[in-house]
């Protein structure tokens, strides 16, 4: 059965496992070629997320959570996105697209402090 890696794994002697060239390449010193694309795993393996692998059976419990089982009548690839099913995005606005601001639909804000009152130095005693 065909797996996708959800977070990085570990599998340790005697796992056999089904990888492409691309994935035995860099690990054929821990990993003994069976025939085909199948390997047993001599020393611990690390596989990282998002990386498909075959495993005869089911993954352990304890490996469960860090893969998902993929269905082979499907093609491995995300499907694409279309019309219906993307997810939906606010225009952007643009000063001829914005809505118009008037007195009624302006937002509050603070009071304006009078700027001569500011300016003017307070006398003392």
């Amino acid at each position: 059965m065909k797996y996708q890696i959800l977070q990085p794994l570990s599998f340790y002697s005697g796992a056999l496992l089904h990888l492409t060239d691309d994935q035995a390449r860099p690990r054929r010193a821990v990993l003994k070629p069976l025939g085909g694309d199948l390997h047993e795993v001599i020393t611990e393996v690390n596989f990282k997320a998002g990386e498909v692998i075959g495993f005869d059976g089911d993954l352990p419990k304890a490996m469960a959570a860090s893969a998902e089982p993929i269905d082979e009548t499907t093609p491995e690839t995300a499907p694409e996105t279309t019309q219906e099913t993307a997810p939906e995005t606010a225009p952007e606005t643009t000063p001829e697209t914005a809505p118009e601001t008037t007195p009624e639909t302006a937002p509050e804000t603070a009071p304006e402090t009078a700027p001569e009152a500011a300016a003017k130095p307070k006398h003392r005693k």
